[in-house]
């Protein structure tokens, strides 16, 4: 993939999108192979540097969205921009445009908006969504 391109992932249930995305996300470890992400090694990393590495480069929408209780949904939302340094106004002016144009284009707010809102508040060059059908694989 190019930076930039958009690439849609498709195929039944069970034939590994989803194993693919979380190899590409560093939470599963491949059984051999290098995979690399913006030019950077996923494999052979500690937690902390996949943590890091996940924070610059790789967006994820889960399907079951991992929002976080105990805090709005704006706090959720700027919570990436907040620990990829942003200041926590200018992060929560974001999210705050980011859950307005998400209302406005689906006349609600739902928890995949929101989810997907928290995601591009800190906008890394990759970013993967995987589908409630490839959660399922």
């Amino acid at each position: 993939m190019s930076e930039g391109e958009f690439v849609a992932l498709m195929g039944p249930s069970g034939c590994g999108k989803s194993t693919l995305l979380n190899l590409v996300a560093g939470l599963d470890t491949a059984d051999e192979g290098d995979i690399s992400v913006a030019g950077e090694q996923v494999t052979g990393r500690s937690e902390d540097d996949l943590a890091r590495l996940r924070r610059r480069h790789i967006g994820l929408v889960f399907q079951f969205f991992n929002l976080l209780e105990g805090m709005t949904v704006l706090e959720n939302v700027a919570l990436p921009a907040v620990i990829a340094g942003r200041r926590r106004k200018m992060a929560e002016t974001r999210a705050a445009d980011l859950l307005t144009g998400a209302v406005e284009m689906t006349s609600s707010l739902t928890f995949p908006a929101a989810s997907t809102c928290r995601m591009t508040s800190a906008p890394p060059p990759t970013a993967t969504s995987p589908s409630p059908a490839a959660s399922a694989a």
